[in-house]
């Protein structure tokens, strides 16, 4: 991953359980983490993906790793605790924005 371009996207439906109940699966993750050269690790999802980068984030913190962990914020189920709603955008609409406003580089039309 480090070596290509753009991001690597996949999906899981597993939940980690707590680090004191078992910390042999937070090992071997960041076993892999550490062999693939990881330094950054983004998560995006509801709820539960922010439980888990927390727990993720935890447990980097207790063994020392250097590793950073952030978690991305993205439901379709409104799932987020602290949040009301998720904005949903048709790219169409972010796009058009950006267009006739402008961004760095780019003149206003």
């Amino acid at each position: 991953m480090k070596r290509t371009p753009s991001a690597y996207l996949g999906s899981c439906r597993f939940k980690l359980p707590e680090i004191c109940d078992d910390r042999e699966i937070y090992d071997k993750i960041f076993s892999i983490l550490d062999k693939l050269e990881v330094e950054y690790f983004f998560y995006i999802g509801g709820n539960d993906s922010m439980d888990t980068i927390k727990k993720l984030s935890d447990y980097s913190l207790l063994n020392g790793s250097k590793i950073r962990f952030m978690g991305v914020p993205k439901t379709i189920d409104n799932d987020l605790a602290a949040t009301d709603h998720t904005p949903i955008r048709k790219r169409g609409q972010v796009y058009r924005r950006y267009y006739k406003r402008g961004y760095p580089g780019r003149p206003c039309l």
